[in-house]
């Protein structure tokens, strides 16, 4: 695989934390050059829709059945693999699911929660906090539980509604046709419940050190893509751009080969990946970019690759080698 595809999937290596479809989607299309210029991905997990398929084969009826209960979490430090982190718990709980949904992804960043599952081909998430963003296309009024809700169904289906105890929730779903959709989305807005208190938990390792510019905003995890840890300023109260942020990941496409070049859109340069220094006796490769740098580490997890990528406005190289130096599975 090319360095350029590689480093291109590096900003997409996490759209399942990424904003809508509708949102996502161009991002993904124009590659590295959008993916730098927008703002950090934080939101819904529906992009996992996007990456695994889309909108592509209509749901089946609706025919749902009540959500099972899920236990409390119970804290515990960032440093255990397979436990929570605390104060980093899901708010937000379905009380009814359509048959057969099966849970793929979820997180909690900047403070709002996220949950996605797949039915079939259909990809549903459920969603607290807006972020000041609107899909586009007409806003239809709709009434969710006696309170006022919109719904979207230009790109994909969204629904915005007023979750119990007063916040913002969101029902995004993709792969159905809009009928199914938003029959579904109705029926999960109504019964959707928040001040819960879910674990994040993370599946293939933990990070023991925090980056000296920045705190831990988030973690997430979804099928076949693992953790992913993501740090921010502490003022940071939402979104912030790639340049604010670092985050911590299983790389998907594995790292760059010492020596590839390839073209920087951003920074109208020519980039080469090189060497590292070795990290708990793993081999490193380093690649800097337009407002940061990114350092892939092999064999850290087994059989895997990590990647810590870091904007220049909250890290430098030095202490991404200091997370990878932390990190245990």
């Amino acid at each position: 695989m090319s360095t350029e595809l590689i480093l291109t999937e590096t900003f997409a290596g996490h759209e399942y934390l990424a904003p809508p479809p509708h949102e996502l989607l161009p991002a993904i299309e124009n590659g590295i050059r959008a993916r730098r210029r927008r703002r950090a991905a934080v939101g819904a997990f529906a992009a996992v829709a996007v990456v695994a398929g889309g909108a592509v084969v209509a749901g089946g009826a609706l025919g749902g059945h009540a959500a099972s209960p899920n236990t409390r979490a119970t804290s515990a430090p960032a440093s255990a693999p397979g436990r929570t982190v605390v104060g980093l718990v899901v708010t937000v709980a379905p009380g009814w699911l359509p048959s057969g949904a099966r849970e793929i992804a979820r997180g909690s960043v900047y403070g709002h929660s996220n949950r996605s599952w797949r039915v079939g081909q259909m990809f549903l998430t459920l969603a607290t906090g807006d972020y000041d963003r609107n899909p586009p296309g007409r806003a239809v009024p709709v009434t969710i539980n006696r309170a006022p809700a919109t719904e979207w169904t230009t790109a994909g289906y969204e629904l915005r509604f007023r979750l119990p105890a007063g916040g913002v929730g969101r029902v995004s779903i993709s792969g159905a046709s809009l009928a199914t959709a938003r029959q579904i989305g109705r029926h999960v807005a109504t019964a959707a419940r928040d001040g819960q208190h879910l674990a994040v938990t993370p599946v293939d390792f933990s990070v023991g050190a925090v980056p000296p510019r920045a705190v831990l905003q988030g973690i997430s995890r979804a099928e076949g893509r693992g953790t992913v840890y993501t740090y921010a300023p502490v003022t940071a109260r939402g979104p912030v751009p790639v340049r604010q942020q670092v985050q911590v990941s299983s790389a998907r496409s594995g790292a760059p080969k010492v020596g590839e070049t390839w073209f920087d859109p951003a920074g109208h340069t020519t980039r080469t990946a090189v060497a590292g220094r070795p990290v708990q006796g793993h081999p490193t490769v380093v690649a800097e970019w337009t407002g940061g740098v990114s350092l892939w580490v092999t064999g850290l997890v087994p059989g895997g690759v990590v990647e810590l990528s870091g904007g220049d406005q909250v890290s430098t190289l030095t202490d991404l080698y200091a997370l990878a130096g932390s990190i245990r599975h």
